[in-house]
């Protein structure tokens, strides 16, 4: 007898399978990019890529496993080098890349154990260690162009910092939508982002709720609270689409290990996500935040699918006793017979 083929998607795809749908979206993300800046694009993107793959095997020899490693290693170094600015120093992109594996992923051991982002780890890292030359960015207005190796090129502030000052960027929508503006090489073109999420969803490799309940969160806290002189409308507009939030999201839904289990874990902490997202930009000592926050997310999960089924048990226990007795039972009647007659 021939065994009936499934025709479940979900039970036909493998872990490489979501990784290669998202090192898609990350090369699609990867192309306004390399128009606007060229050749040193790929560089940093292959020398962020080559240490998350030298990390893993390395470790993985020490520890005796002969495993060949999946794609995830090549996915967190592409993550990585596209959260960076096009003219950061090499050394920087490679070392987060190995922290990274080599501390936030490797050392928890099997696949899907590790609790938190990858990426983001190798993010933050480098983001304490050099804040001025992570957030120093290629001046794009300046035409001068960026030097291959060593990166060299005119630098300015990117809109979130102009956000953080107060100030209105002087943006114009085509410039948000396609990343004409100064900011990390991958986290500009809002309409690039957009598009790639809405693949994920659609394949199947990232569950909605998450990412709506943050960019929800996002959205609340830019219009009832804008942080630049302007209308609600304006301050949502330059926050979402110049501020880095769908990038951020991109970061966060990227590693599904450090994400809650539930549906309604997932909504919850989507929901906070968002709102701290946003009180980290408004108050927080960088002007982009989103590494910390995803890390803070991925420690939090466990709790949120906690609390949300705590919460699920009280809400089913109230329901109950304002319901009396179980639906299809009468309530129970005292019987007339013998003691009318007696």
């Amino acid at each position: 007898m021939r065994k009936k083929k499934s025709h479940n998607p979900e039970e036909a795809r493998t872990p490489n399978s979501y990784q290669r749908d998202f090192l898609l979206v990350l090369a699609a993300v990867a192309v306004l990019p390399y128009v606007y800046y060229g050749e040193r694009v790929l560089l940093v993107l292959g020398v962020s890529m080559l240490g998350a793959a030298a990390g893993t095997a390395v470790f993985r020899l020490l520890r005796g496993v002969q495993e060949i490693p999946d794609l995830s290693c090549l996915t967190t170094g592409m993550l990585i080098g596209l959260m960076l600015p096009v003219n950061v120093p090499l050394f920087i992109p490679a070392l987060a890349s190995l922290f990274a594996v080599c501390v936030v992923r490797e050392p928890f051991g099997e696949k899907g154990t590790h609790l938190l982002n990858p990426a983001a780890g190798g993010l933050a890292f480098v983001t304490v260690l050099w804040p001025e030359t992570v957030f120093s960015y290629y001046n794009m207005k300046a035409g001068t162009g960026v030097t291959l190796w060593d990166g060299v090129c005119a630098v300015t502030s990117s809109p979130s910092a102009q956000l953080k000052k107060g100030f209105i960027p002087d943006l114009q929508p085509f410039d948000m939508l396609f990343g004409r503006y100064a900011g990390p090489m991958g986290a500009t073109a809002a309409v690039v982002l957009a598009a790639g999420l809405v693949f994920l969803f659609a394949r199947g490799d990232v569950d909605f709720r998450m990412p709506a309940g943050m960019l929800l969160g996002a959205c609340l806290v830019a219009w009832l609270f804008p942080r630049i002189p302007a209308s609600p409308l304006t301050s949502l507009k330059f926050e979402i689409l110049a501020g880095g939030v769908l990038a951020v999201i991109l970061l966060q839904a990227a590693d599904s290990a450090s994400l809650p289990a539930t549906r309604a874990g997932k909504w919850t902490l989507g929901l906070v996500g968002g709102l701290l997202l946003m009180s980290m930009q408004y108050g927080g000592a960088y002007e982009q935040s989103g590494a910390f926050v995803v890390l803070l997310l991925g420690a939090l999960a466990p709790l949120a699918d906690q609390l949300t089924g705590q919460a699920s048990v009280w809400i089913q226990q109230r329901k109950q006793r304002k319901g009396g007795e179980p639906h299809g039972k009468k309530p129970h009647r005292k019987e007339k017979g013998s003691t009318e007659t007696a």
